[in-house]
């Protein structure tokens, strides 16, 4: 597998826990996305993962997904929440054990202070496409020190610090 194709979801890397998500669809070029994503401008060298669509063929509330960001479809338009500059991830509050299968929003927070809503309603039988969603969206950090390395960015400025007792001192 040459490495320009190990990004798509179905590859190594980052994005494969998406695959799992009943509503993702991998696109390896926007040619494969649904109609809608034509519609999204894209940076220069950044390219399709996959989509996610909450209702299929409609881009209101669906995700696309690319290897430097997300973007939002809401009402026609499109929201481009960078990698880079999210901050944190909220996950819904969540009261007894059988309310953590009602959910389907995640906030999103970037570093200019704007809070985004994603809608993440798909479920793969009983349980919500959410949680998955919601556990890359808490690895970013991961997925821009894994594409870093991919376009040959600083290996020893994308990685952390070992976690040993030497470092948690």
């Amino acid at each position: 597998m040459r490495r320009r194709d190990a990004t798509a979801a179905g590859g190594v890397g980052p994005y494969r826990p998406l695959r799992k998500l009943a509503g993702f669809r991998e696109s390896r070029v926007t040619d494969d996305a649904p109609h809608w994503a034509s519609q999204v401008a894209l940076d220069d060298q950044e390219r399709v993962i996959g989509v996610y669509e909450n209702e299929p063929g409609n881009s209101d509330e669906s995700i696309l997904i690319t290897n430097r960001g997300l973007y939002l479809g809401e009402h026609g338009s499109w929201a481009s929440l960078k990698y880079k500059d999210i901050t944190g991830v909220e996950s819904p509050s969540i009261a007894g054990a059988q309310a953590k299968f009602d959910v389907d929003q995640i906030w999103v927070n970037l570093k200019d202070g704007t809070r985004h809503e994603l809608h993440v309603t798909g479920r793969n039988g009983t349980f919500p496409d959410l949680w998955p969603f919601l556990r890359f969206l808490r690895d970013i950090d991961r997925v821009v020190r894994w594409e870093a390395r991919q376009s040959g960015g600083n290996r020893s400025r994308d990685t952390k610090p070992p976690n040993t007792a030497a470092h948690r001192a």
